[in-house]
């Protein structure tokens, strides 16, 4: 799992030392040109963690609610290991890459300034920071629409197994089967914000592969 989704990331971090140390080395780049790299170094983890987002939810949510004789435990169970696996990979890539995308147009009206002597950024520094911003923008996304529904699912799954380990029953087979319905009902919307959640990132990408 720690190779599968953190291996864009850690080559991306290698990347973007490799160009730090170039500037430290060789002095502050004099055209736009001697840091286009960077400019590229955000877009591979991010590229990652859409996939990522995709998978989840295409492949992993797909086949677990194509079960349709599953239990709602396990439903929920294997949910909680999509969920967790999402919750570790996910934003440490949007904080990574929207951090790069900060750096960059800092390096970037810096380089302005010092060849055109004018204080007023331009079109591009502009554009670095929104791609920036459209990679961060899932974080508050997340805390709004899915951080909620998350915590509902979180609390069935509590409640089904302490249920299930103190003995007690969960009543008849009508409400036994209204809440797998309800449960079912959640997953599908989780998927779909799951979705959402993919497109803001991806709009961030666009805008930063554009630019160069």
């Amino acid at each position: 799992m720690i190779q599968v989704f953190f291996r864009p990331l850690l080559i991306a971090s290698i990347t973007a030392a490799s160009v730090l140390t170039d500037y430290i080395a060789l002095g502050f780049p004099r055209s736009l040109l001697e840091f286009e790299e960077l400019g590229k170094v955000d877009t591979p983890g991010l590229i990652q963690m859409i996939g990522n987002l995709f998978s989840l939810s295409f492949v992993s949510m797909g086949s677990i609610l194509s079960a349709t004789d599953a239990p709602e435990k396990i439903l929920l169970e294997m949910w909680h290991l999509v969920f967790t696996r999402g919750f570790y990979a996910c934003p440490t890539i949007g904080f990574f890459s929207s951090g790069i995308s900060a750096l960059n147009a800092i390096i970037t009206y810096g380089s302005e300034v010092y060849s055109t002597g004018s204080w007023s950024p331009s079109i591009r520094v502009y554009a670095i920071l929104l791609s920036g911003l459209f990679m961060f923008g899932m974080v508050p996304y997340t805390l709004k629409w899915v951080v909620p529904l998350e915590e509902v699912l979180l609390k069935k799954e509590r409640d089904l197994l302490h249920s299930e380990k103190g003995g007690k029953s969960r009543g008849d087979s009508h409400s036994s089967r209204h809440s797998l319905m309800e449960t079912r009902k959640m997953l599908a919307l989780w998927v779909a914000l799951n979705y959402g959640r993919m497109v803001i990132p991806f709009v961030g990408v666009v805008i930063a592969w554009t630019i160069w």
